[in-house]
């Protein structure tokens, strides 16, 4: 059985759609990319924000939308990404281990 999921978003005037079709068996990973991505992309994108104009009038309008540019490629990168780093990571923490020994 699949789950279908829409997602849509608008910026000024551009609609953007992402069909993401998924395996329940999935949906952990699914679920660990959208909180990852919607985390790192809200966090991310309003310290870069803050960093290029500072405390501003008008920070949270420009912090808005660097966020709705950043998290729908964040939510992506993530869900396809996150296998290939988990495994990367697994074998940089056993060399880690490996060197230390």
């Amino acid at each position: 059985m699949a789950v279908s999921l829409r997602l849509l978003y608008s910026l000024d005037g551009i609609f953007v759609e992402l069909h993401v079709r998924l395996c329940l068996l999935n949906l952990d990973k699914f679920c660990y990319a959208y909180c990852m991505s919607l985390l790192l992309s809200t966090l991310m994108s309003g310290w870069v924000t803050f960093i290029n104009i500072g405390w501003v009038d008008g920070l949270g309008v420009a912090w808005l939308k660097a966020f709705l540019l950043a998290w729908p490629a964040a939510f992506v990168i993530s869900l396809f990404m996150g296998k290939p780093v988990g495994k990367i990571s697994v074998k940089l923490s056993q060399l880690i281990r490996r060197c230390k020994s």
